[in-house]
């Protein structure tokens, strides 16, 4: 597995005493932050840490074993070298209480 921001998933169909090889997510940023909606829906935001610095958004569907690229949506705009782990879990609970998703 290389090295880089791109997220990376894995499983546990154990209760955690057994994991799936990690794969890699169409997704890159850091640190992930994720949410079980309401709707049964799975809210996961993350900070994309380059041009153009922002924290984004996206859904699952399906209790994270697919994410559906047509929700990704830029939540906030930062400034380089700004720590975004405080945004993004912000940006997580603004995002879950304003949508209906």
């Amino acid at each position: 597995m290389g090295y880089g921001y791109y997220l990376y998933q894995t499983e546990s169909l154990d209760g955690g005493r057994t994991w799936s090889e990690a794969r890699q997510l169409p997704l890159w940023g850091h640190p992930p932050w994720l949410l079980r909606l309401a709707s049964g829906n799975t809210l996961l935001v993350y900070g994309y840490r380059r041009p153009p610095w922002e924290i984004r958004a996206i859904l699952s569907r399906d209790e994270g074993r697919t994410w559906d690229m047509s929700t990704l949506r830029t939540v906030y705009r930062f400034k380089p070298g700004a720590s975004t782990f405080r945004m993004v879990r912000s940006c997580a609970l603004f995002t879950a209480t304003q949508s209906r998703i």
